[in-house]
């Protein structure tokens, strides 16, 4: 049977274990998982554990293979009952869980191997921990584990698991609003009288108050109360993706740039500056203004904290949110910033300006979530507005505020994403992407720390030894398998070093003495040694910074960014996320306010304060589906989607011979195993999407028990002794659950296959190993507390079944009983001893430890501006047009629920057609639906090939060439003649416009295109395939057949011919710089005196240029040009003066090509009106033109602001205090004079005399571009604006690496592939960073709305190659 492509298979392991003397107060102490992997916290009172076997381990494991000894101790077992057709018989398998009841010695066992145990007895402790006991009863402060300044670890805070687990955000926000409907939130309800409840928002990022109270708003209807709507009326964000974020999911009416504009006078009557650069007025009437104004002025990590009368952006941004609610009264505003802000002084501001207001110090961890976050948030409200009682009502919110309170009782690793989720796989790969570029974390020296990390070590008695990573000083280091290589790769050595010192201060007594690897723990690796210490006690993340790089230890890999989000409570399913990157996810949840915590901030004011909203005129409309739409339609109400990633390793398996433990080759070698020769080979394993649709027609859709047992006779018959104090509920639970269905759900892959069916109350899940097995959970009630004995059961599968040939359902069940029994177990060592693993960490004061070897026991510059108005229709127009996607729900007589989902074909065909152009024939337009769209998590396209001129006709040799060409040559010299033949070659340009509605898997594209006569291509032949003399005798084959009437003639015929360019018979070759004499003598070479001396011109330089007339460009067959000459800034002032334009500042990049395109259309009508009116008529225009030009709108301009950090905030303040004027484009320089002599009187006797031509005053008959792989910047841009009736490329390595660098290959062929896309894969790192650099920040804003499909951008390479295959050749020399 073919193997699918899942992970290597890492088997279970044991984890760490303690055990401890028990006091003389306690019966009995259980082995307690100090350092086990799934789960995150101490346990507790009543903690077990069950030594759980490998899913592929035969049905023995289950059996008590355990020989009585002297030792007795009790063991609580999980005893499966068989439920077969014959008769009821002894327990046909066990799970034991391990209580000691007999003092034991102290150890700690540890295995690092599967089915491997080994202990290691403390034979000398020069500091010994304080005693731990596991069953002392919960206290709330330190758990019994002595006072606050003796404890080893901080365990002031714990996971509380006294209340029922939650970790759903759904979930935890209906507990909220319960709370808020005890409290008199309905009175805010009421009080609306059904209008929307406005609110505006400020620096809130994610728009997590906004995503709090849709959470309220759909937990009231779930709960049948009356609820109400939000009016978001607008947002203030200066961060471009943030900006695109905000645009995508909460479509709000404005997106104000600056928060700082507000804070101007003149923002009351003329308005302030949008994400899309227009200027609109600011809207007034807010019920509830939320603000997370700048923390970095106080925030702790800043070493120049500033005041908030220093002025900083802290300063700044709080004085802009204080001129708002001065001049437009919200009636609440709620305000969130660290704890340590100047609170009071806030107070007082808003105070002065007539807000009654509370304030109070917060943290997230007391609000359901399980991070550290400490923040400060304050409630002001307009006293004008509520009226009398103002400042009682105020004073309610503090303890209103902290009776929301609810700790955390679940840990961090709840709110992780799956190892198979897309988004994990996706981030992994942009962070493989990352590591190929070769970009590591910018951080500081290794050199610049190593001291302080010397240190360090030496004061923790930490030693020496690097033993996670195993870090050499030339850089390298030894990647744990199980970790995130490509993460490793991209950090330091200082980042390395901190986290072996976290994993040898995790194990060093008595620090907390248990392998962090095995545990889960949020390292923040990128502060100093010293920063952070990993001393809280698990379950909890530190808090998140928008430019941290937390750890996560047993993962072996970052906290990626969705997963930063969902620890903030945002609902990462309710959000669209498109080209954002891990790190700007990162900074998204780094600046969030909680959710819970702002959201619990939220309904304490609107409870106590929502006297001060007012009841404005209420609009009320309706938008139905239009009839012209095309409607589908699914006849369910549950819609749920899973996708499948494709990222399984092409390496193949290595299995160890001694534990069977698998890893791809690539990935083994930490921590060392016996590899042999056993291998499972890569083309033994099929792709997880074929997998799945092979499985797929094998399963039902559905499932139910048919044959339910009766769980009370089958305990009696097994005479099992069942746990009476949660046998009933037990029973009630189970019995419960099997009456309802089971519905298909989705396939996860881990270690093995799962398939997943799920019904309100159970899941049964179908483990697809060597032997699969069905495995049926009931799930636990909500209401059940975290430590409950019920929902710990619970968490095993309560019945199984074999999977057999004949029964592929199963055919005898053996169904879960919590019992209990009593059996001698006894733990030896054995077989000589071992340095123990505090020694093999290398820890100072255990380094001559010895252990037991085994156990005996159980196994297992100058910058574009934008233009106000324009950008304010260009808004207005993208916000009114229809939108792609219409749903519409409704339940029939029969509760049949239907969806109809209308798909705007029209709306997405006029999308494509728009990118498309106007070049060309008239548009065609096609359309598709995908209904089973699995998009995989990382892009990966075959490389660009270039077709071999195999097959192409030869052309003979022109007659007046010195060289008999050879057959390859000759067939490289068809190519070209039948690419220039007649109108040219057709090709046809085209755009596509998909949209997705990825919970169906349904993707819906339209295609626009339009052919295109081109007359030229790519000559890429390689070195010493004679592409020179190959381009002459193309020049010599055109003259041989044409004169320069009827070249001059196809210009017109061929419509290439245009008002204002002087049209020539000439080839135009463009080469680098030391290449132009070289032409010059091949030209000699190979056609003598075919060609006279006035017919072939060099131009190296500028003094060249001044010798030559247009007359003399009319009259030439060769024109040999230097590319640097048409960059040249002597070339460039010419240019300007003869365009009547300022001369550029701008080197290169955008600005230069905007202005050269400007500058361009300039010489065109400059160069008509030379032709048709004379040089005077001609040097009037310009003097006159060059008057006006500044006044010109294209250019002037303001300079958009962004925002600026730390010294260049400070620098951009003081610069902007030397001027009360708005930021301006850098002063133009318009030249003057007569450099073309347009007043001499041979040039205004015949213009044909003029000297010094700009090489854009013409257009020519070919256009050649030589060595173009070199080409960059300044010179591209200035040579692909020469207009050419044919234009040819020559490179024999010309650049394919990716889809942006074939593009730039066609726009020298006036051939537009289409709109840059940010997609990694699909242009180069470096051209990226270019294209982001130039774009303006209404740019940057849209390029984050909305992300490609891989099907996209698969066609968008396709469209790449179909280019190539067209227009490109490389020579072969196999055909004669």
């Amino acid at each position: 049977m073919a193997i699918a492509k899942g992970r290597p298979r890492r088997r279970t392991m044991l984890r760490s274990y303690m055990l401890s003397t028990p006091s003389e107060e306690e019966s009995a102490e259980e082995l307690e998982p100090s350092s086990e992997k799934d789960s995150d916290v101490e346990m507790g009172d009543g903690s077990e554990f069950e030594f759980m076997p490998d899913q592929e381990a035969d049905d023995d494991a289950f059996e008590d293979d355990v020989e009585p000894s002297e030792d007795e101790h009790t063991d609580e077992t999980s005893v499966f009952a068989s439920d077969d057709d014959s008769e009821l018989g002894a327990p046909q398998a066990k799970r034991r869980k391990i209580l000691v009841t007999k003092a034991a010695p102290k150890a700690i066992v540890k295995s690092r191997a599967p089915g491997r145990i080994s202990t290691q007895r403390k034979l000398s402790k020069p500091k010994p921990s304080k005693k731990i006991t596991t069953n002392a009863p919960r206290k709330p402060v330190n758990h019994g584990l002595g006072t606050e300044d003796e404890l080893p670890m901080d365990t002031k805070r714990t996971i509380d698991l006294t209340l029922p687990p939650m970790s759903d955000i759904e979930e935890i926000f209906e507990d909220i609003t319960s709370k808020a409907l005890e409290n008199g939130f309905r009175g805010f309800v009421e009080q609306l009288e059904a209008r929307p409840l406005r609110v505006a928002t400020m620096c809130s990022g994610t728009e997590s108050p906004l995503l709090a109270l849709q959470l309220v708003a759909q937990s009231l209807s779930r709960m049948n109360e009356s609820t109400f709507d939000i009016d978001h009326l607008f947002s203030a964000e200066i961060v471009p993706f943030k900006q695109a974020y905000i645009e995508r999911n909460f479509q709000p009416p404005i997106i104000f740039r600056d928060i700082r504009e507000l804070e101007d006078d003149s923002a009351e009557t003329s308005g302030a500056t949008t994400a899309y650069g227009a200027k609109i007025p600011v809207p007034g009437d807010v019920d509830l203004l939320v603000a997370g104004f700048s923390c970095v002025d106080f925030s702790a990590l800043n070493n120049r904290s500033k005041e908030l009368d220093d002025r900083g952006e802290s300063g700044d941004t709080f004085n802009a949110v204080l001129a708002y609610a001065n001049k437009w009264r919200p009636s609440i505003v709620v305000l969130e910033n660290v704890s340590n802000a100047p609170w009071d002084d806030i107070q007082e501001l808003l105070e002065k300006i007539g807000y009654a207001c509370a304030w109070q110090r917060v943290d997230t961890k007391d609000y359901y979530l399980p991070q550290t976050r400490r923040r400060g948030y304050l409630v002001g409200v307009d006293q004008r507005q509520y009226g009398k009682g103002v400042q009682k009502a105020i004073e309610r919110w503090g303890p209103l505020m902290q009776g929301f309170q609810r700790p955390a009782s679940c840990g961090v690793s709840s709110f992780f994403l799956p190892d198979d989720d897309p988004r994990v796989q996706r981030a992994r790969a942009d962070l493989e992407q990352q590591a190929k570029d070769g970009t590591r974390t910018h951080d500081v020296e290794w050199a610049a720390c190593r001291e302080r990390h010397v240190n360090y070590r030496r004061n923790k008695n930490l030693g020496v030894q690097r033993p996670l990573t195993h870090w050499v000083d030339n850089g390298t280091c030894g990647v744990p398998e199980y970790a995130d290589r490509a993460w490793y790769r991209k950090q330091v050595e200082r980042v390395w070093d901190k986290l072996d010192c976290s994993l040898l201060r995790n194990a060093t007594p008595p620090w907390g003495q248990f392998d962090a690897q095995f545990k889960t723990r949020v390292w923040e690796p990128s502060q100093n040694i010293d920063f952070q210490e990993d001393q809280g006690t698990s379950g909890f993340a530190p808090c998140q910074t928008p430019t941290g790089n937390p750890y996560i230890s047993d993962r072996g890999g970052p906290l990626i960014g969705y997963e930063t989000l969902v620890l903030q409570g945002i609902p990462i399913h309710k959000i669209s996320l498109t080209v954002e990157t891990d790190r700007q996810l990162q900074d998204l949840g780094g600046n969030a306010m909680s959710s819970t915590v702002v959201g619990c901030a939220i309904l304490s004011s609107l409870i106590v304060a929502h006297g001060a909203l007012l009841h404005p005129l209420i609009l009320a409309g309706e938008n139905d589906l239009e009839e012209n739409r095309l409607t589908f339609e699914k006849s369910t109400l549950a819609l749920h989607w899973e996708s499948f990633v494709e990222d399984a390793p092409t390496d193949p398996v290595q299995v160890c011979g001694a534990c069977a433990h698998t890893i791809c080759l690539k990935c083994g070698g930490n921590p060392k195993h016996q590899y042999g020769d056993q291998q499972v080979k890569k083309d033994s394993r099929i792709s997880p999407a074929d997998f799945e649709e092979r499985w797929k027609t094998k399963l039902p859709a559905a499932l139910s028990f048919k044959h339910l047992p009766d769980l009370r006779p089958l305990q009696k018959a097994q005479g099992i002794d069942v746990d009476l104090s949660i046998w009933e509920d037990f029973v009630a639970a189970v019995e419960s659950a099997l009456h309802e269905d089971l519905h298909f759900q989705n396939f996860k892959r881990s270690e093995l296959w799962t398939i997943v069916y799920s019904s309100p109350n159970a899941t049964l899940q179908l483990k697809l190993s060597s032997k699969p097995e069905w495995q049926y959970f009931v799930k636990p009630a909500r209401s059940l507390a975290g430590d409950s004995r019920l929902r710990k059961f619970l968490q095993h599968p309560v019945a199984r079944s074999t999977v057999a040939s004949d029964a592929f359902l199963g055919s005898s069940w053996q169904w879960f009983l919590p019992g209990r029994k009593q059996f001698p177990i006894s733990i030896d060592g054995e077989g000589g001893t071992t340095s123990s693993w505090f020694s093999r960490l290398g820890l100072s004061d255990y380094q001559e430890q010895q252990v037991s070897c085994r156990l005996r026991g159980p196994r297992d510059s100058f910058v574009p501006f934008e233009d106000q108005k324009d950008a304010r229709d260009y808004e207005h127009k993208l916000k009114v047009r229809p939108p792609l996607v219409h749903l519409k729900a409704n339940v029939d007589s029969d509760m049949i629920g239907h969806i109809k989902i209308g798909l705007n074909i029209n709306s997405l065909a006029h999308r494509a057609a728009a990118k498309l152009g106007e070049r060309g024939s008239a548009t065609s337009l096609s359309w598709n639906l995908d209904t089973n769209y699995i998009p995989p998590p990382k892009m990966s396209f075959p490389k660009y090939q270039l077709l071999s001129n195999i097959n192409d006709d030869m052309y003979p040799t022109p007659r007046r060439l010195k060289l008999e060409l050879k057959p390859e040559q000759r067939r490289s010299l068809g190519c070209m003649r039948a690419q220039e033949a007649s109108a040219g070659t057709l090709f046809a340009l085209e755009e596509t416009e998909e949209v997705l509605i990825p919970q169906l898997r349904w993707k819906a594209e339209a295609r626009a295109q339009r052919d295109i006569h081109v007359r030229g291509g790519v000559l890429a032949d390689q070195v010493s395939y004679g592409k020179t003399v190959i381009t002459l005798a193309l020049i010599e084959a055109e003259f041989a057949e044409l004169d320069r009437k009827e070249i001059m003639e196809r210009f017109v015929r061929c419509g290439k011919s245009d008002r204002g360019l002087i049209d020539v018979q000439a080839t135009l070759i463009v080469c680098p710089p030391n290449l132009p004499q070289q032409w010059r003598g091949e030209v000699t070479k190979f056609l003598g005196t075919a060609y006279h001396a006035s017919e072939v011109l060099l131009i190296r330089t500028m003094g060249d240029l001044m010798k030559h007339s247009i007359k003399d460009f009319q009259s030439a067959k060769i024109i040999l040009v230097s590319w640097n000459l048409l960059s040249n800034d002597g070339y460039l002032t010419r240019l300007s003066r003869f365009a009547a334009v300022p001369e550029c500042t701008s080197s290169s990049g955008r600005a230069f090509r905007t202005w050269l395109e400007y500058a361009l259309g300039q010489v065109k009508e400059n160069t008509h009106t030379l032709q048709e009116h004379g040089a005077k008529m001609l040097r009037d225009r310009l003097d006159s033109t060059a008057k006006d030009i500044l006044e010109n709108e294209a250019f002037k301009g303001v300079i958009p602001s962004k925002r600026l950090k730390g010294q260049a905030y400070i620098d951009g303040k003081e610069k902007s205090k030397k001027s009360t004027k708005a930021p301006k484009l850098a002063a133009l320089k318009t030249p003057t004079g007569d450099p073309f002599g347009l007043g001499t009187k041979s040039v205004q006797q015949s213009w044909q005399s003029l000297k010094g031509p700009l090489i854009q005053m013409f257009r020519f008959n070919r256009v050649v571009i030589d060595e173009y792989t070199y080409l960059e910047g300044k010179d591209h841009t200035s040579i692909t604006s020469i207009q050419g009736d044919k234009r040819w490329v020559l490179s024999g390595t010309p650049p394919l690496d990716n889809f942006g660098e074939v593009k730039r290959i066609a726009s020298f062929l006036n051939i537009n592939l289409g709109v840059d896309d940010d997609t990694p894969g699909m242009i180069s790192a470096q051209d990226l960073k270019k294209i982001r650099k130039e774009r303006t920040d209404a740019e940057t804003f849209r390029s984050f709305i909305e992300a490609k499909s891989f099907a996209w951008h698969e066609q968008k390479h396709a469209y790449g190659q179909r280019f190539l295959d067209t227009f490109a050749r490389q020579a072969s020399a196999q055909r004669s």
